[in-house]
């Protein structure tokens, strides 16, 4: 679990001034039951605020929690129950919105969604025009070991991924939730065109994978209309 903690902080109202700069990114707070009554009336109805977890020695004196802020997903006991609520909501949130969203522009009525929509079309259309060569699975494995370079167990899954990685198994490797899927959930939501153009290679295989998943399951011909892939645009909670 602490791998995957990007930030933590003993002092409630530096955590709150914190969770308040924060503008792109979804947050996963854990919180002391003890402070839920400073911190909860404040953050709740932030929009980056996703889901709260708190913990506590006895659950029973804070039920009405739950009720009173839905964002409050459980109230945890042990480390082990935390972190397993952790996990089911993270991957609960993820397959709603998992690689690939059905779009009917007759249905958007959102001009920044539109604006979006289309951003990301323009964006695989250019990806695919470009090379699909060793040199930029290569780039790839330099930034994410430039980027990991202090974690061992992430320089070992991009190891992996230099000598195993094959077209079809994109959508597996998204999946597994390691480097690749972190860094480039995380130039997706920020429209990082540097970071999106160092993932090129993979970004085109997940896409052609995703097509062929999408004829699969819908079997629709020639309906690119209501066609977006978004690469799991929205599952960008923090960690």
């Amino acid at each position: 679990l602490d791998e995957n903690i990007d930030d933590s902080n003993e002092n409630p109202h530096l955590c709150i001034d914190y969770i308040k700069t924060i503008v792109d990114e979804n947050i996963i707070l854990i919180i002391c039951a003890s402070l839920h009554e400073l911190v909860l009336p404040i953050i709740h109805s932030l929009n980056t605020v996703s889901a709260v977890f708190l913990t506590c020695n006895d659950h029973l004196k804070l039920t009405s929690v739950c009720s009173e802020y839905p964002k409050v997903i459980a109230i945890c006991t042990d480390q082990q129950q935390l972190i397993k609520s952790i996990h089911g909501t993270i991957q609960s949130m993820s397959n709603q919105t998992m690689l690939f969203t059905l779009f009917d522009s007759n249905k958007q009525n959102s001009t920044r969604d539109s604006a979006s929509i289309l951003w990301y079309r323009l964006l695989i259309d250019i990806l695919k025009t470009l090379p699909h060569t060793d040199q930029s699975k290569n780039e790839i494995l330099d930034k994410c070991a430039e980027f990991y370079r202090f974690n061992e167990a992430e320089l070992q899954k991009i190891d992996m991924f230099g000598t195993s990685y094959t077209a079809r198994k994109a959508i597996e490797w998204y999946t597994s939730e390691c480097f690749l899927y972190k860094l480039l959930n995380k130039a997706l939501r920020t429209e990082d065109i540097d970071l999106l153009y160092v993932f090129r290679f993979y970004i085109i295989d997940l896409y052609s994978q995703l097509e062929l998943e999408h004829h699969k399951q819908f079997r629709i011909n020639n309906n690119w209309d209501k066609l977006i892939v978004a690469i799991s645009w929205a599952s960008n909670f923090k960690r």
